[in-house]
């Protein structure tokens, strides 16, 4: 089995306002704390399958996730200056809300998701979601617009709202 690695653990590369942490087989960031002076973070092939242990970078600008095995946006917090997020490689993708619900976790910062613009209709839908589902999506859950009866809970709205009381 895969042993669960902590960006605690590790050393953590840094300079010049970047965040280094490919390749480690990390499994968790716990521990990778706050840093103002970060503005890029690069933490490509790893063995990360949400963003539990997060925190918010103040300054970043910049999130490279590609390749590691992300399927939600669990741990997720806002990330007030984030502008292009790289998440290729993760079956997080293949969601199809996932546009919105990357806007929705990290902020309406975002310019740019996998190097595509975002478009002003996935930032209006992002936007109009009500902070009760901003925070289910940080959670873990996904957005879609019909039924998953493969899905471990599949509720609507309504249902999502009773359910979290």
């Amino acid at each position: 089995g895969i042993r669960a690695k902590t960006v605690g653990q590790v050393p953590v590369f840094t300079g010049l306002g970047t965040f280094t942490l490919r390749s480690l087989s990390l499994t968790s960031l716990q521990g990778l704390g706050q840093h103002a002076e970060v503005r890029r973070i690069y933490m490509q092939n790893n063995l990360l399958t949400s963003f539990e242990g997060w925190e918010t970078q103040p300054n970043l600008e910049e999130l490279h996730a590609e390749d590691n095995m992300i399927e939600n946006f669990r741990g997720m917090r806002p990330q007030p200056h984030l502008e292009a997020l790289f998440l290729g490689g993760n079956p997080i993708r293949s969601l199809y809300c996932y546009r919105v619900m990357a806007l929705a976790a990290t902020g309406a910062s975002l310019k740019t998701i996998d190097g595509e613009p975002v478009k002003r209709a996935e930032l209006d839908k992002a936007r109009a979601l009500p902070p009760e589902v901003v925070e289910a999506v940080r959670d873990g859950w996904a957005l879609d617009t019909v039924p998953n009866p493969d899905a471990d809970y599949d509720m609507s709205l309504e249902e999502f709202r009773a359910f979290r009381r």
